[in-house]
């Protein structure tokens, strides 16, 4: 019984990264109708980023997570307004390949620059606690309740019901024409229409 709550609470904290990279796939896909296969390479070179500042350059925690993040998102709309919104009329597999190729090239230029695993030490607490008889990790503890936070933000406090919908309902026709840039519904382009 201990390795079962140890192995399922060790489990979960994995799986929980997993899961918020993908309700962001999911969002993603559900207001642009892209799978967006580059979305990995992304979080990958944002992970790279953060280790280049905070271990090489020595920059605080702190900071190194918000420009990593913030170059994440950078290079997303860089991806999209080079990449995506010019094939917007290609075919579904065209604008599929197109993000599978990004992440390729992602890939590579990481291979080339780290050609050893690097090690990014850890953020959280290294103690554990003992839980069932079983001592789980505090940092898997943690990971759990982002996931759970992110979660329940991402369900209960976005408008996410609306992009479910997006070809139905106001808000996603708003996301896609932001997105698209050639759409728009009663009004000017860029408002939501009543």
């Amino acid at each position: 019984m201990e390795n079962l709550v140890r192995f399922a609470i060790l489990g979960v904290g994995a799986g929980g990264v997993i899961a918020l990279l993908g309700a962001g796939l999911v969002i993603s896909y559900r207001a642009s109708a892209v799978i967006n296969f580059a979305y990995g390479g992304i979080a990958m070179a944002a992970a790279y980023l953060y280790w280049e500042l905070h271990v090489n350059y020595g920059l605080p925690t702190a900071l190194s997570m918000i420009l990593a993040t913030v170059f994440g998102a950078i290079l997303g709309i860089v991806i999209y307004y080079v990449l995506l919104r010019p094939l917007r009329r290609a075919s579904q597999t065209t604008r599929m390949l197109s993000t599978l190729g990004v992440m390729v090239a992602l890939q590579g230029a990481a291979s080339l620059r780290y050609q050893n695993a690097i090690s990014v030490p850890s953020q959280f607490p290294s103690t554990s606690i003992n839980i069932l008889g079983a001592p789980i990790g505090v940092d898997r503890i943690i990971l759990l309740a982002i996931t759970a936070g992110v979660a329940d933000a991402t369900i209960y406090h976005l408008p996410l019901h609306s992009v479910r919908h997006a070809n139905h309902s106001g808000f996603g026709e708003f996301l896609r024409c932001r997105i698209d840039g050639d759409c728009c519904r009663g009004g000017q382009h860029g408002q939501l229409g009543a």
